[in-house]
């Protein structure tokens, strides 16, 4: 029998316009199965706009609008859709960085969190932190894409966060 784990938003990207909660199946080894719930705005039945910035689903940016199918009824009257493709691609990118060790203070001066949710927040990103030890970034243009990435290795030291391009920018 399988078990199902998600990952959720705490605080969206864009959560002034979402009013719908779809999924993104994740990867995931043996028995579990692993799903992102991903904030968004509702466009037609199937169709929705991401309004968050994903954690872990690849191959999504905020803005872009995703057919979907129903997976079935979570309730009655509720039913779960899940994404089954991006149909319009907004332009945005998205970057993620991971930090590689869990501190144990993330929010006093020093600790790589704070560091990094200061500098995004001095540089203007529209960010989203996960578990105080991911940042998924919202990146608008390629010229920002190198913004961040200086500015992260300008912060950090060699081995104290990876970084990853999950949608470049167009």
């Amino acid at each position: 029998m399988s078990t199902e784990q998600w990952v959720t938003h705490e605080r969206p990207a864009n959560r002034a316009d979402f009013d719908f909660v779809i999924g993104a199946v994740l990867d995931s080894p043996g028995e579990l199965l692993q799903f992102e719930q991903i904030p968004s705005r509702r466009v037609s039945e199937r169709s929705f706009q991401i309004c968050a910035l994903p954690f872990l689903a690849y191959g999504l940016a905020l803005g872009d609008v995703v057919s979907t199918e129903p997976r079935g009824v979570l309730e009655p009257g509720r039913d779960e859709y899940l994404i089954t493709a991006v149909t319009e691609r907004s332009g945005n990118g998205l970057l993620r960085v991971w930090i590689r060790t869990k501190d144990s203070k993330p929010h006093e001066s020093g600790s790589v969190f704070r560091k990094l949710s200061d500098a995004f927040n001095s540089a203007s990103a529209l960010f989203e932190t996960y578990d105080h030890r991911l940042f998924s970034i919202n990146v608008e243009t390629p010229e920002k894409m190198s913004v961040y990435h200086s500015l992260i290795v300008g912060i950090t030291v060699p081995g104290e966060v990876e970084t990853e391009v999950s949608v470049q920018p167009i």
